[in-house]
């Protein structure tokens, strides 16, 4: 859920011009989303130097890089931490050569790839 939170905050922010400075209060009531938890989403990405912000009656969040600078991945891993391998759960006698932990290395492995080619501008132009 963070990491859909994450996405979707981003893309609002890259459709907006590079200066504005956009409320999450606003934003969290335009697209029906809980305040509190897009906050934290905002703090994780502020944190890892992906959103900027400004406090005050003004204030507000806005990207901190250009759209075409930003990978999807950067933004997964600011919000649900970096994808891996989890732990195998099956209890089995296979001495250390479990396929089933090459397989899943291997999809992750996979999927931060292709991740890593996608922009969150990428993300903006698929909504056009």
């Amino acid at each position: 859920r963070k990491g859909d939170y994450g996405l979707l905050l981003m893309t609002a922010l890259a459709s907006k011009s590079k200066d504005e400075l956009v409320s999450l209060r606003v934003l969290a009531r335009e697209k029906k989303l809980p305040y509190k938890f897009l906050s934290q989403v905002a703090g994780d990405l502020k944190e890892a130097g992906i959103l900027e912000s400004k406090e005050g009656v003004n204030g507000g969040y806005r990207l901190a890089k250009e759209p075409e600078k930003i990978l999807v991945r950067e933004v997964l891993d600011a919000v649900e931490g970096p994808m891996g391998v989890s732990e195998c759960e099956h209890e089995c006698d296979c001495g250390g050569a479990c396929v089933h932990e090459r397989v899943e290395g291997k999809m992750a492995a996979g999927a931060n790839r292709a991740l890593a080619m996608f922009t969150v501008a990428d993300l903006v132009a698929d909504q056009a």
